[in-house]
Order: C-alpha cells, then sequence, then structure tokens
C-alpha cells in the first residue's frame, strides 16, 4: 500500500475532523468518515484506496470516466458506493466534498420525512 495515499487520507480526514465537517467512525472495519449518522467515507485498510458514497449518477459517471471503481464487497455491489483507486488529491478532495454534501442532503430528507408524519 502507498504510504502517500495513508498520509492523503489521513491529512484529507484530519481536516474534515478538525473544521467539524465529518466525524471518525468504523464502518465494516475500514476507518470511516461521517456527518451525524451518515457515513460518507472511508479508506480500505488493505489498498488505501478512497471509498465514497455519492449518487449512483455520480458513481456511474466516474467508474465511465475511469476515475473509479464500483465498490462491491463479497461480491455484493453497493451503486452509491465507488472506490477511488488512484492517487489524486484533488480528485479525492473533490470527492469527499460532495460525498459529505450527499450525506447531508440525504439527512436533510430523513428529517423532513418525519416531520412531515
Amino acid at each position: 500500500m502507498s504510504h502517500a495515499k495513508i498520509k492523503l487520507y489521513e491529512k484529507i480526514s484530519a481536516e474534515l475532523i478538525e473544521s467539524g465537517e465529518a466525524q471518525s467512525g468504523t464502518m465494516m472495519g475500514f476507518p470511516s468518515l461521517r456527518y451525524r449518522s451518515r457515513y460518507f467515507a472511508c479508506k480500505d485498510k488493505s489498498t488505501g484506496a478512497l471509498i465514497v458514497k455519492l449518487t449512483e449518477k455520480k458513481v456511474s459517471s466516474l467508474i465511465q470516466a475511469g476515475k473509479a471503481k464500483p465498490f462491491s464487497p463479497a461480491g455484493q455491489l453497493f451503486k452509491t458506493w465507488a472506490v477511488i483507486q488512484d492517487f489524486d488529491e484533488e480528485l479525492w478532495r473533490s470527492v469527499l466534498q460532495e460525498a459529505r454534501q450527499y450525506a447531508l442532503e440525504s439527512l436533510v430528507k430523513t428529517t423532513d420525512t418525519s416531520n412531515q408524519a
């Protein structure tokens, strides 16, 4: 595993946590980032790859552009999760911000739905 990937994930996640934009956690055994109860990113411990939760449309777009691969642990495809294997700080920062925004929006939708009941 690339030490640069380890350091990049640690650097960016520390910045997000320090700014209050994310909290650390563990999801499926992976070091993860979440916004409140919504997990939006994690790091694959064995490869150092960044795994992010985005809209299905964005995941498809990243895969078609060759910037991501599908996330399918144990053979089960997760359509809203993408694996970013390339070391590209600009891409990682961009998709992490999108993933965090997606987490925030899904939380707001859930809150709005529960308030309407």
